[in-house]
């Protein structure tokens, strides 16, 4: 009796073991083929990831290169030979497709990001008990050619109160960000029916902002910023020599003539550009402009122009005061390239200070410098309903600044365009 029941126990385990065995073989079977996917789809991602940032690095070089080639082809090509490379050419079974991303992505329609996508057809294998269909694959990647635009104004003292004031009504409006390098709690002071706008605003320090419009998006204003990112391009700029340079007679206090020519070379006795009775208009010939022993100074009723022109001011102040406007647009080659004003101010190495200069610009002035203005030690202030615009979009480059008096300060933008950087984003 007792060994019957055994064998009948034994049957009963054995029925239900072969039961089982059934939903086990076809997980275990769902198990293997899944490991085999994830696996072809890290291969497939790492192939979409390399494909669509070589997308970005040939469009960007297609670009700089400016030689009639179509940076759009250019970036197709690169992407599916990458593609390739990585195993992943459009056939039978695959499918590699280079496009601009769409929606959801954050870059749709963005121009310069590349959206790469393969689709790999895998056959089934120990899951083939569950269906024949191939099981498709699938990875994305998103690449972007990032134009990085310079920051239109950079403030450098390192530690003062108020570095950037704004107030009084004045605005600044600046197509970059704007860098403070102060690392005081109050080294941006923005006050009184100002308006301040720029596509970013980075301090080492803090702020104090009352009763002025900040049209900056948040999420792009840093306090606390590291004050070794916030760099002074032109640092190296080299100084310019005096040697070779033809001497120039400082021109006359009082001018009877309406116009008069000026010519590049060294002025010893600083650069001062006045008038007597009526409006005098200055125009600089193309060149360097080597202004010691004084300052450059524009006086009232005075209208300056010049193409092509550097001013570079060795140890004196710069005054645009009262005058009848200035148009300056820089060299468009050579070491001085974009540079409209160079203000001389070394740098204590230790204390990081400047030897202290001063630019002003006030007084209904309506200027247009298209370059760039270094004054590195300039404590510059802009006031008394002063109009400048950077016409060309440069930068402008002080130790501390200053808007006041319903001054108005345009940096419009570099229009030869922003440098590129390529990153892989999704």
């Amino acid at each position: 009796m007792t060994r019957d029941r055994t064998d009948a126990r034994r049957g009963a385990v054995a029925v239900v073991a072969a039961v089982s065995m059934i939903p086990l073989v076809g997980v275990l079977a769902l198990v293997l083929d899944a490991g085999l996917l994830m696996a072809e789809r890290r291969r497939a991602q790492s192939a979409a990831d390399a494909a669509s940032f070589a997308a970005v690095c040939a469009y960007k070089s297609a670009i700089d290169a400016d030689d009639g080639q179509s940076s759009q082809a250019a970036a197709t090509a690169a992407a599916q030979d990458y593609a390739a490379a990585n195993g992943y050419s459009s056939g039978a079974n695959v499918t590699v497709t280079v496009r601009s991303p769409v929606a959801p992505s954050r870059y749709a329609g963005k121009a310069g990001a590349f959206q790469v996508l393969i689709v790999s057809s895998q056959p089934r294998l120990f899951s083939a008990i569950w269906g024949s269909d191939d099981i498709d694959v699938a990875a994305s990647s998103v690449s972007y050619a990032k134009p990085t635009a310079p920051p239109s104004i950079i403030v450098l003292n390192p530690n003062a109160q108020g570095s950037l004031t704004t107030d009084g009504g004045a605005s600044l409006t600046t197509a970059g960000e704007i860098h403070v390098k102060s690392n005081h709690a109050l080294a941006g002071s923005l006050t009184n029916n100002s308006y301040v706008k720029a596509t970013g605003l980075q301090i080492a320090g803090g702020y104090h902002h009352a009763g002025a419009t900040l049209d900056v998006d948040p999420a792009a204003i840093r306090t606390g910023a590291d004050p070794t990112t916030l760099k002074d391009p032109w640092k190296d700029l080299p100084l310019p020599s005096s040697a070779g340079l033809t001497p120039r007679p400082p021109p006359a206090v009082d001018r009877p003539e309406k116009t008069v020519t000026l010519d590049p070379g060294l002025y010893t006795s600083g650069l001062k550009m006045t008038t007597g009775q009526g409006g005098v208009v200055y125009t600089m010939n193309p060149g360097l402009y080597f202004v010691r022993g004084g300052d450059l100074q524009v006086g009232n009723n005075v209208h300056l122009t010049g193409k092509g022109v550097v001013i570079f001011v060795e140890d004196g102040n710069v005054k645009i005061e009262g005058g009848d406007g200035v148009n300056l647009q820089p060299p468009t080659s050579g070491t001085y390239k974009d540079v409209s004003i160079f203000q001389r101010a070394d740098k204590n190495p230790i204390t990081e200070m400047y030897t202290p200069r001063v630019l002003n610009v006030a007084n209904g002035t309506d200027n247009v410098i298209g370059g760039v203005i270094y004054a590195p030690g300039a404590a510059a202030s802009f006031a008394g309903g002063s109009n400048n615009t950077s016409a060309a979009g440069k930068q402008l480059i002080v130790n501390t600044l200053n808007l006041s008096n319903n001054a108005v300060l345009n940096l419009p933008g570099w229009p030869e365009g922003a440098s590129v950087s390529c990153y892989l984003v999704e």
